[in-house]
C-alpha cells in the first residue's frame, strides 16, 4: 500500500485442450493501480465506489502439435510445416483461430462490463 492507494497485481494462463492436436492458450494480465475508496452521490444517495488506474491483457494463443508428435527430426518438421501450410490452413485460421480470437474479444469486454469500468473525459 502507498500513500495515493492500493496496488494489486493479477495473473491468470489458462489452456483447453480442443483435440489431439490444438490446445488454446489465454493469458490474462490484470494491474489495478491508485485504488481508494470514494464516497459519491447516486440517485440521492451516498455511496462508497471504488477508484483507480486499470490495465487489462487478455491474450490468445494456439498451440499447435501440443503433444510434440511431430518432435525434432527434420523430415517429421518438414512434414508439419506442409500440414499446416497446404492441408489445415483454412482450419486453422478459420476455425480454430477465429474461434480463439472471439473467446479473447468476449473474455476482455466481459471484464470490463462487471467492473463497470467508466473513463473520465
Amino acid at each position: 500500500m502507498n500513500d495515493t492507494g492500493s496496488e494489486i497485481e493479477v495473473e491468470w494462463d489458462c489452456n483447453k485442450k480442443i483435440n489431439y492436436y490444438v490446445k488454446e492458450n489465454v493469458m490474462v494480465f490484470m494491474r489495478f493501480t491508485d485504488v481508494k475508496d470514494i464516497d459519491v452521490i447516486q440517485d440521492g444517495k451516498k455511496t462508497t465506489i471504488q477508484q483507480g488506474r486499470v490495465l487489462i491483457e487478455v491474450k490468445g494463443r494456439l498451440d499447435l502439435d501440443w503433444q510434440k508428435w511431430f518432435g525434432s527430426n527434420a523430415f517429421f518438421r518438414a512434414l508439419q510445416d506442409f500440414l499446416h501450410a497446404y492441408v489445415l490452413k483454412k482450419t486453422i485460421f478459420i476455425k480454430w483461430y477465429d474461434n480463439l480470437y472471439m473467446k479473447v474479444f468476449n473474455f476482455h469486454r466481459f471484464i470490463r462490463q462487471q467492473l463497470k469500468a467508466e473513463t473520465p473525459v
